[in-house]
């Protein structure tokens, strides 16, 4: 869904923003397996060296990126670690292991460590997302059609006034827009989707006119707006993933609705 400019009124001041618990909270998923909240700070420190050090990683699709890691023998760099999300070894990735203990996002993979988080990089901006495979009820997706949205959004002509980015994910369309907006707010009803959103925020240096806000659509917001964005879920997923699951008989429920 692309965005729309609707003409307000002077916007009545933002209702109060919930900051998403980011350590204890946990959702109640329809079904699937909840991945344990990261630790922002980690997260954002992490970020940062990765940025120090050059990374660079565009995602593919998830076909693609399983025919790519079926063909890789070995972990050779941090486009491994973070963009293909190999398991590695410590000896030799030993700075990696620091970082993502601190951030409380490594896990072990037989003999192996795995992130649980990958990272993009589009232009001069990190932005951080869920590992793969991204099958827990709560995984935030960032690849190729996060890239289309973001294409088709520069037909969307600024200024953009207060603006609203439903369903952020993690948070790359509403930062790619701030810019030019007096207000922005970064929704969604995930917490993980917001935990991620606040590490991206951070990383891409988001002023102090970039909120975020745990909602339901616009249930939990307040005030007209002059821009709305989203690109929701539009397919039927089994597994009803909040990602993925556009709710309704054929996946388009969440999108008719907005």
């Amino acid at each position: 869904m692309l965005g729309s400019k609707l003409d307000t009124s002077t916007p009545s001041p933002l209702k109060p923003l919930r900051k998403p618990a980011i350590e204890t909270e946990t959702e109640s998923p329809k079904r699937g397996v909840l991945a344990a909240l990261p630790r922002p700070p980690g997260l954002i420190a992490l970020g940062r060296w990765l940025l120090e050090e050059g990374y660079d990683f565009t995602p593919v699709t998830p076909s693609t990126h399983a025919r790519v890691i079926g063909r890789k023998s070995e972990t050779e760099d941090l486009r491994d670690v973070f963009g293909w999300n190999l398991p590695f070894d410590e000896r030799k990735f030993p700075r990696v292991a620091e970082f993502l203990r601190a951030a409380q996002v490594l896990r072990s993979e037989g003999a192996l460590l795995k992130s649980s988080v990958r990272f993009t990089r589009l232009g001069r901006s990190l932005f951080v997302h869920s590992g793969y495979p991204t099958t827990n009820a709560d995984s935030v997706f960032l690849g190729p059609d996060t890239l289309r949205f973001l294409r088709a959004l520069r037909n969307l002509p600024p200024p953009y006034g207060r603006l609203i980015d439903v369903g952020t994910g993690s948070g790359v369309a509403g930062l790619w827009l701030a810019r030019h907006a007096r207000e922005v707010v970064l929704s969604d009803i995930s917490t993980t989707a917001l935990a991620f959103t606040q590490v991206n925020m951070a990383l891409e240096g988001a002023g102090a006119h970039v909120f975020t806000a745990r909602s339901n659509v616009l249930d939990d917001v307040h005030g007209p707006f002059d821009t709305i964005v989203s690109n929701p879920p539009f397919l039927k997923d089994t597994l009803e993933r909040t990602y993925r699951d556009g709710g309704g008989t054929l996946g388009t429920g969440l999108s008719l609705r907005i």
